[in-house]
């Protein structure tokens, strides 16, 4: 079904879209620090402020400092009016509880005009009418992430501090009756458990509730700080994400030093990062790959400031501001000197980014580079198939030999 979703908007895409992909691409792996090619993943949060405390959250524990805003419905259209043609997909959440925007299924409704592919991830604890449940489930959205993560309230509270268990299986129960009863194949619902030691007992309580509603149930490996090596899950296929830094953003970036480094042994292509107490850390002479979210995607916050990735929690490390149109943002010194640490080049003023406080992301988007690519050799005639394969041996190795895949399948 996920594969089918995305498979549906991507044939529905026009060539503008499609060629725009490519060239960003190509200019992602050429490491250009000016670019004429457009944001084709774009995060944009709906609030900026959630209704629980999840204590390893920068909104949840009170260490985000952003406005807490809500994006106007005017806005959202704005910014989807300028760069919607060019969008595969949209994930309308990142430090808020986008339900919490009443007008979401507005904004969904008019991105779904481009067949952009949506996404919210929401923890479904608060009041909801049976009138905004219908609202959601007829906007378009394909997929919503449910976060809960325990299959008894006091396991789940644990982690989400000041949420309601109950309350969480009664929405998803209401959700999926509404679609169903409207007969709709979207949103895709997913229950998505973050994997903790106090409650990996309940993994298999919580499937067998998942198949009881009707719902999709995926297993993630969380974020865990290093100060709290309890929460860790003793399950080996759920250690923890690693190198993780969220100190690194309350420094002045121009104190920083470039901490991203690459293995010397040119048969490893596994990059390695130093741990963040190597201050004098320099960028090697052979340059990392770059980084995915300063290419391909943008991440919008509920005040329209602009970050470089899903990661950047101070306000003080944003790239900018929307104002008439994105091209305002997506080209100015801070982005143009983010992207100049992967190609050698002086760099402009110092950023966020060089220091990356979670380098193990910077590869993220390649996941939607699959799935376009996937689709579009699926869909292409022989000669087209061809030109695809040539142009991509030319600038990615990687998504060439996924291609390979692709075409053999």
């Amino acid at each position: 079904m996920y594969q089918q979703i995305w498979e549906e908007a991507i044939s529905k895409k026009n060539k503008i879209a499609i060629k725009n992909f490519f060239d960003c691409i190509a200019e992602r792996n050429q490491a250009k620090s000016i670019v004429k090619s457009n944001p084709y993943v774009m995060l944009m949060d709906p609030v900026g402020y959630c209704n629980l405390k999840c204590p390893f959250c920068s909104t949840g524990n009170g260490s985000l400092s952003r406005d807490k805003q809500k994006l106007s419905l005017s806005t959202f259209k704005h910014i989807i009016d300028h760069l919607g043609p060019y969008l595969f997909k949209l994930q309308l959440y990142n430090w808020g509880e986008p339900l919490l925007n009443k007008d979401l299924p507005q904004m969904v409704k008019h991105v779904k005009k481009h067949n952009v592919v949506t996404e919210i991830s929401t923890n479904l604890s608060f009041p909801m009418s049976e009138e905004y449940a219908e609202e959601i489930v007829d906007s378009g959205l394909d997929f919503m992430l449910c976060s809960i993560d325990g299959a008894s309230q006091e396991t789940y509270e644990k982690y989400r501090v000041g949420g309601n268990f109950e309350l969480t299986m009664k929405n998803m129960k209401m959700l999926n009756k509404k679609k169903k009863e409207k007969k709709l194949k979207t949103p895709l619902i997913i229950w998505r458990f973050l994997v903790f030691r106090h409650n990996q007992h309940e993994i298999e309580k919580a499937k067998k509730m998942a198949k009881e509603l009707g719902v999709e149930m995926k297993f993630i490996r969380p974020f865990v700080r290093d100060d709290k090596p309890e929460w860790a899950s003793t399950l080996p296929e759920f250690t923890p994400l690693e190198h993780f830094n969220p100190e690194i953003q309350n420094k002045d970036p121009s104190d920083s030093q470039q901490l991203i480094t690459i293995s010397k042994n040119k048969n490893e292509k596994k990059e390695t990062f130093p741990s963040t107490s190597e201050k004098d850390s320099n960028l090697s002479n052979e340059n990392p790959k770059p980084c995915t979210w300063l290419w391909s995607s943008i991440t919008i916050n509920a005040n329209s400031s602009v970050s470089p990735c899903c990661a950047i929690t101070e306000q003080k490390n944003d790239f900018g501001v929307v104002e008439d149109s994105i091209k305002s943002v997506w080209n100015n010194e801070n982005y143009r000197s983010a992207r100049a640490i992967f190609n050698g080049t002086t760099p402009g003023p110092k950023t966020i980014c060089h220091s990356c406080p979670i380098p193990h992301i910077q590869q993220e988007m390649k996941q939607h580079d699959e799935n376009i690519i996937g689709h579009i050799l699926k869909t292409s005639s022989p000669s087209e198939q061809d030109k695809i394969m040539i142009f991509l041996k030319e600038n990615d190795e990687e998504l060439y030999q996924k291609a390979l895949y692709f075409e053999s399948i």
